[in-house]
């Protein structure tokens, strides 16, 4: 790697991210226009990956060794700035943590200094890492990026084949126990379905199972 990697006692944050998409009134997604042939709703429907439409409903964290802790509102627009303060006060204090988290940087951390922005919580953005940092100088390690792959793992969703890169498979391949239940792709339809444990019950498990794999990783980073 082209990095440093962590020294005994810097701070470790294991991190995921819940979030919701776009409500139907939501004033930027009625800017948005719909190309022919495409159903409005469908699309709306995924705009939980985007930043700019989506809301974050839970954000689960440990600290090192620590037991999960999950930060959660009510999956409203209204409620999503007070789970940001509440991520930022247990954050705060650390001196230069590290992020650690399975496509964070692609995914998780962006959305989030997205949403602090949006917020106009700039302290909270800049704490996940400033935009101006060099690759091999942030302060983060995505298990995503860390997993040993071969060019036929690259390539495979090219060829129809999806899920190599998922934590999931990452996973199994290690023999450390996979999920059941709500899963990332079923967030929504808990939300929708008042299954609040469901998704509290993935966050803590899935911050585990990062912990795990990183683990297992880091000998040979």
């Amino acid at each position: 790697m082209n990095q440093d990697l962590p020294k005994k006692g810097e701070p470790l944050v294991f991190f995921d991210v819940e979030t919701l998409p776009a409500e139907e009134n939501d004033p930027i997604w009625a800017l948005l226009t719909v190309e022919e042939g495409f159903d409005r709703e469908e699309l709306r429907k995924r705009t939980a990956l985007n930043a700019p439409l989506g809301r974050a409903w839970m954000i689960g964290m440990a600290i090192g060794a620590d037991e999960p802790t999950i930060f959660e509102g009510d999956g409203s627009v209204e409620a999503e700035k007070p789970v940001l303060e509440a991520f930022w006060e247990a954050i705060k204090d650390l001196d230069d943590p590290w992020w650690i988290g399975h496509n964070i940087e692609g995914y998780d951390i962006p959305f989030l200094q997205v949403r602090s922005l949006h917020h106009e919580m700039p302290h909270l953005a800049r704490k996940l890492g400033r935009q101006s940092t060099k690759l091999w100088e942030r302060r983060t390690l995505d298990t995503m990026k860390l997993w040993p792959r071969t060019g036929g793992d690259r390539s495979s969703w090219r060829e129809g084949l999806r899920g190599i890169g998922k934590l999931g498979t990452i996973c199994a391949v290690l023999g450390i126990d996979r999920q059941d239940g709500v899963l990332g792709a079923q967030v929504y339809e808990a939300w929708l379905a008042g299954d609040r444990e469901g998704v509290r019950k993935h966050l803590d498990l899935d911050i585990r199972q990062v912990r795990s794999v990183f683990k297992r990783l880091f000998p040979i980073l």
